[in-house]
């Protein structure tokens, strides 16, 4: 069995003396892709919806990367924004890959992403919004786990994540539902019940590529883009 050739989103920024706009994304989703057994493909904004419609017939799953914020989850002095190509062309993907039989893996800004594209919202930022909420900007905390989730039989009841994100999930978006919070009660992992592998984590799994059971989310995610996007 051929593996499995995996899209990454990315980045959009200016580069070099004369700005020129560059698509990239950080070697940390290629690197865990590449080791869990998928093929690494960078997917840079198309501006064409056909082209994007076409090559996502001939890929096995799909990774939307973490990054700033979006202009669409609201504005707040804090925020600091993506390219307008990025957001404009990130917004394009999430209904064209629901489309399809193919697992969707959203980390960090790719979980808001999939929870505004359903029409939910977020919280501005956190620190406003829930006065008794931990620093989720950096360090580690625990996440708990529902039972409801399609990941509690394999990763458990509770783990410990990393944490960069000044915002989050605040209302749930249409066919989505919260799976995990972190012990303040913020959102850290949305699912979308059917048959098909819609997974969005809070935190960077990738930058924990030696702890076993942050391996293993991408392990099920390579392993559900073998098995046409089945849940494990």
């Amino acid at each position: 069995m051929r593996k499995p050739r995996i899209l990454i989103t990315t980045d959009v920024g200016e580069v070099g003396l004369k700005k020129r706009l560059s698509a990239s994304t950080a070697m940390g989703y290629v690197q865990t892709v590449e080791h869990a057994g998928g093929i690494p493909l960078l997917l840079p904004p198309l501006s064409s919806d056909e082209c994007l419609s076409d090559l996502l017939q001939d890929i096995d799953g799909v990774v939307c990367i973490g990054g700033p914020d979006y202009q669409r989850g609201g504005e707040h002095p804090r925020c600091s924004y993506v390219h307008t190509l990025r957001e404009e062309h990130d917004f394009r993907i999430i209904p064209a890959v629901l489309t399809i039989d193919i697992p969707l893996l959203g980390i960090c800004l790719g979980m808001q992403l999939m929870n505004i594209s359903a029409g939910g919202t977020i919280h501005q930022h956190l620190v406003d919004s829930i006065p008794h909420a931990m620093d989720h900007t950096r360090g580690y905390h625990e996440v708990m786990l529902s039972r409801s989730s399609h990941m509690f039989s394999v990763l458990g009841k509770q783990l410990e994540v990393n944490s960069s994100h000044h915002q989050a999930v605040r209302t749930m978006g249409c066919g989505f539902i919260e799976t995990a919070h972190a012990p303040d009660n913020v959102i850290e992992m949305i699912e979308k019940p059917g048959d098909v592998f819609r997974l969005g984590v809070q935190w960077h799994p990738e930058r924990m590529k030696d702890i076993p059971v942050q391996e293993k989310l991408f392990s099920l995610f390579i392993w559900s883009a073998m098995n046409k996007g089945q849940w494990p």
